[in-house]
């Protein structure tokens, strides 16, 4: 794993409170900081827009 990875974590994600771990094996634990970064800024961004265009369908036909 790539130290700016962790570093970036550690920098974010607090583990004391966190309990990241308490429920996942420790393999897939060495896996969750690079998880946390993974995702780029635009996959985010289009998050919001998505969720409430959906949640729009339904009044489709009512407003037709």
């Amino acid at each position: 794993m790539p130290k700016v990875t962790d570093s970036l974590y550690d920098l974010l994600a607090s583990e004391e409170d966190a309990g990241v771990c308490t429920d996942i094996s420790e393999d897939a634990c060495r896996y969750v900081p690079a998880s946390f970064v993974e995702a780029p800024p635009f996959v985010l961004a289009l998050l919001v827009p998505l969720r409430e265009s959906g949640s729009l369908i339904p009044q489709l036909p009512i407003a037709t």
